[in-house]
């Protein structure tokens, strides 16, 4: 409880490069520190604290630019993969997905670049795999002039350490792999979530599909079927090796004021269906529920490797709470509670990482007060052992 007082005492929130708005939140644990990466205005930065209580965060420092769409980030030393902001451009007639990493801490960051023609649109998030001979792939769900479905396709981007920065353009369309859109990937096991939209109309289910990258190919670890054609799947995967952990959630749109509808946004009412916990072994796919309702946010493996936590969103007298469940690794539940930061600024995009001996909370810190034109307030990073945002 000391610690958590000084943590809060202190709750240092770190200033990040852009302007505006975030665009998305990641951690990783390095050496011993939390580093929070922040993609803002298209700029990917990155700032770190040590785990010492009430330790202040490092000048925040540009790790590239013209970035978009980054959704898994599982390592400081990459790989990582992007989609730059170009394709919605009009007149430009490619889309172009760029990748990076680092052999080592003390090493500059080699990056290249992927172009393709504009008859080819990719859907879902965007994947790096590690690759030899300095290159990094690509993983990536797209829908070319004639296809019918997303294929899940895999390509190579050269990252060139002695040119610093590589481009390759007019690339052909890939094979397919799998089919259905890529919607989340769990770096360590290298095992990637797709789904398929079965049926249409109020009938229509969503279909997940674990996939293990194996060589050039696939192997499917099994799947499920989630009763809505609305689903939430985190995007950065959890786990070791030999695992992985998403966590999965669905929702249907509703009205307001009808009964157990969750605001979310303005004007947007949901009811969310059961939180779901899913773990991928090379025995299959096992999928629990840990709630009866929640959506989905965050997933992180417990330092001890004997569980998961999730962060997810619940509801509480008809009102969205943030809430933390750990969950034993054949899915049983061990605890649940609402996040209690008190003391604390209000936080936004929250995320779970595992570093040293335990999980921590690292999210968006919303400080001062809105401007006179109402426009948003200003915005850092926060990171705090999430022992000490409960009761």
């Amino acid at each position: 409880m000391a610690r958590c007082r000084t943590e809060v005492a202190q709750s240092a929130v770190a200033v990040v490069s852009g302007t505006g708005p975030f665009e998305s939140l990641h951690a990783t644990c390095d050496d011993g520190a939390v580093s929070a990466w922040v993609v803002r205005s298209h700029t990917l930065s990155r700032t770190q604290r040590a785990l010492r209580e009430g330790s202040s965060w490092t000048p925040s420092t540009t790790v590239a630019s013209g970035v978009e769409g980054l959704s898994v980030l599982a390592s400081s030393l990459g790989p990582i993969a992007w989609r730059a902001p170009t394709a919605a451009i009009e007149g430009m007639d490619s889309e172009e997905w760029w990748a990076m990493r680092r052999p080592d801490a003390r090493s500059p960051w080699q990056r290249g670049s992927l172009g393709f023609t504009r008859a080819l649109q990719s859907r879902g998030i965007l994947a790096a795999i590690e690759h030899e001979r300095g290159a990094v792939s690509a993983l990536a769900s797209v829908v070319g002039e004639d296809d019918t479905e997303a294929r899940l396709v895999r390509v190579a981007i050269n990252v060139d350490g002695d040119a610093g920065s590589s481009s390759t353009q007019n690339q052909a369309v890939p094979e397919r792999i799998a089919s259905g859109d890529l919607r989340a990937y769990a770096q360590a096991a290298r095992v990637a979530l797709v789904e398929r939209v079965e049926g249409q109309g109020p009938s229509a289910t969503v279909r997940i599909e674990a996939l293990a990258i194996e060589g050039s190919g696939v192997r499917s670890r099994g799947a499920h079927t989630i009763s809505s054609a609305t689903a939430i799947v985190t995007a950065q995967g959890a786990g070791t090796r030999d695992e992985a952990g998403f966590a999965l959630a669905s929702f249907t749109r509703a009205r307001r004021g009808e009964a157990g509808c969750l605001p979310v946004g303005e004007g947007l009412c949901v009811l969310p269906g059961p939180l779901l916990f899913a773990r991928v072994t090379a025995a299959g796919m096992r999928v629990t529920e840990v709630a009866r309702e929640g959506l989905a946010d965050s997933i992180a493996i417990e330092p001890d490797g004997r569980g998961y936590v999730l962060l997810y969103v619940a509801v509480e007298s008809g009102r969205p709470v943030q809430s933390v469940a750990r969950v034993a690794l054949d899915g049983t539940l061990r605890e649940r509670w609402p996040l209690r930061a008190r003391g604390l600024p209000p936080i936004d995009r929250p995320v779970l990482v595992a570093c040293g001996e335990e999980p921590w909370l690292v999210g968006e810190a919303l400080v001062g007060e809105p401007d006179e034109d109402g426009g948003a307030q200003e915005s850092g990073v926060i990171a705090v052992p999430l022992e000490c945002v409960r009761e």
